[in-house]
Parts: structure tokens; sequence; C-alpha cells
């Protein structure tokens, strides 16, 4: 398995099983979150602390089957691709991003950020969507 081949990233460290519960729910739902006294090493140490509480704080809860449920053909293999690698990525190592990125074919870039790379480096993600945008319109 490809994720074996590299040092564990501290996102790992930093989930917690969540049991959410609501009045319309018939049982409670197992999620996964990332602590919030984590989060900010884990994902967005490149943010300001207000702006990494933020996103701790409002963070939605992701269903466990998202990391489970099989997701079919991927795109990359009949579709170019690109890839944005976060090199001070605390959540996926970095070294894994771009195995990963190379494995696909994709157009690589790298930037240093965090895993929130769409909040702290914005203009290297829109200038990725405009490179990719611009090459398949062509």
């Amino acid at each position: 398995m490809l994720p074996c081949k590299f040092p564990a990233a501290l996102f790992g460290l930093a989930l917690s099983l969540a049991v959410p519960w609501s009045p319309a729910a018939a049982a409670p739902v197992k999620s996964v979150v990332i602590v919030h006294g984590a989060f900010a090493g884990a994902f967005a140490a490149d943010l300001p602390p207000a702006d990494a509480a933020f996103l701790a704080h409002s963070q939605v809860f992701a269903a466990k089957g998202a990391f489970t449920t099989p997701a079919g053909e991927p795109a990359w293999k009949s579709k170019p691709s690109w890839a944005l690698v976060a090199t001070a990525d605390r959540s996926i190592n970095p070294e894994l991003e771009l195995e990963m990125a190379r494995r696909a074919g994709s157009h690589i870039r790298s930037v240093e950020a965090s895993h929130a790379v769409y909040a702290a480096k914005p203009e290297a993600v829109a200038a990725l969507i405009v490179e990719a945008a611009e090459a398949v319109s062509q």
C-alpha cells in the first residue's frame, strides 16, 4: 500500500473518532474530525491563529465511509491531471503527495504550504487551476 512507504504525517495523531448526535438520526454516525487543539499544527500551520481556529471549529464531520468506500476508475487514467504538492503539509506526507501525482502522470507544481494550501497560498492554487483550464481548452 502506497501510504506505508512514507513516514506518517501528524494528521493521524490528531484525529478523533466522534459520534455526533442529532434528533433526526436513528442511530449515532461515527465520523472523523481533527482534534481542535491539534488542528493548526496538523492542518493549517501557516495560517494566522484566528483563521486556523475558525477552520478547526467549523470543520464538518467526515463520514468514515469517505475513507473506505471504493471510488471506481480514477479519472487520471483517461484525462490529464494537475497536482499541487504542499511541501509543508503535515496531514499528508509531501513525499506521498508527490508519489501519487507522479503515478497519475500529473503536471506537478509545488508550493511551500500546509494542507490548507487553498487558504494559505490562494494565488498558487488559482494559477494551477488557470494552467489546467487553459491546457484542456486548447
